[in-house]
């Protein structure tokens, strides 16, 4: 299944528990791990990583002394996911996004 906006595309299976593919055009190449949407500005990881209950998951990453980003809602949605680096700056997410289709 592809969605496609605004230079970018998900590419997702219609199945529970598999890979999602996010690409999407950009100018930046400073962060292989990782790229700014030069669209909306906003800096992503090429690796989320699913995870059921966020909160607890980003209490336990903070308790590690990872570096965690703030967690993002979508009013109406509830919580979406929050970004993490690891020592060597490299940029991941875990986020609780079920795409259409996936269940």
């Amino acid at each position: 299944m592809k969605q496609r906006q605004m230079r970018c595309c998900i590419y997702k299976e219609a199945t529970s528990g598999v890979p999602t593919l996010f690409l999407c055009q950009t100018k930046d190449v400073s962060n292989k791990l990782g790229f700014l949407n030069t669209n909306t500005n906003i800096r992503h990881s090429v690796i989320d990583f699913y995870v059921l209950d966020l909160v607890r998951f980003h209490k336990f990453l903070s308790g590690q002394d990872v570096n965690v980003g703030k967690l993002n809602y979508n009013i109406g949605e509830g919580l979406r996911g929050f970004g993490f680096s690891d020592p060597d700056g490299n940029i991941f997410s875990a986020c609780n996004i079920i795409h259409h289709g996936q269940v």
